[in-house]
């Protein structure tokens, strides 16, 4: 279940960084 959290932050900071991207916040 470990793997399975890390995939869950990765995806979700992963989104985080596209909308941030999309802002154009860096």
């Amino acid at each position: 279940m470990k793997i399975k959290n890390s995939l869950k932050a990765l995806k979700e900071r992963h989104r985080e960084n596209r909308l941030v991207r999309r802002k154009g916040r860096v």
